[in-house]
């Protein structure tokens, strides 16, 4: 798992798709969805969900759809990114509690990466079949999990890279 050149191509990848998708997701963003996708990921509540699809439907149909496509093609780079360093570290640690921790980390990855591809899948059976409550809630709860699994990883890789900076400078 530690070969650099595959954890930069996924990195490479992982940037790339995300700023494609910062810049191309700027067209859901309005007054019912600031935050553009992020809001109808994490809307809870059939009403807000209904709001935010509802305005897509009138003029952003094709952005909605296409911002979905782009999430999908970014799930594959930032999943192996994050498996990969994250098994990098365990390979760092010998035994023990850290190791452990990165090798839970890469799993969960693998996780966030399952809970992606649901909530996408969640969301275009809103837009396309129906706002319906229970796909609300189970949108943000993979939502959250999702973006819970990534910030810890991204802590994780942070402090590995800092710890075994040290410990090859001292």
């Amino acid at each position: 798992m530690g070969n650099w050149k595959i954890i930069l191509f996924f990195l490479a990848g992982t940037l790339f798709f995300f700023w494609l998708l910062r810049w191309q997701g700027q067209t859901l963003v309005n007054t019912v969805s600031p935050a553009g996708i992020i809001s109808l990921e994490l809307a809870f509540d059939s009403g807000k969900a209904s709001s935010i699809v509802n305005t897509w439907k009138e003029s952003r149909h094709l952005s909605f759809l296409l911002n979905m496509l782009l999430d999908f093609l970014l799930i594959p780079f930032y999943g192996l990114f994050f498996y990969s360093i994250c098994g990098f570290f365990s390979g760092q640690y010998g035994t023990g509690a850290l190791q452990r921790v990165a090798v839970l980390l890469a799993f969960g990855s693998l996780v966030a990466v399952v809970m992606d591809v649901g909530e996408n899948l969640l969301m275009l059976t809103s837009f396309y079949i129906g706002v319906l409550s229970p796909l609300v809630w189970l949108t943000g709860i993979a939502a959250v999990i999702k973006f819970a699994l990534i910030a810890v990883s991204i802590v994780y890789i942070i402090f590995s890279s800092v710890h075994v900076l040290l410990r090859r400078v001292w």
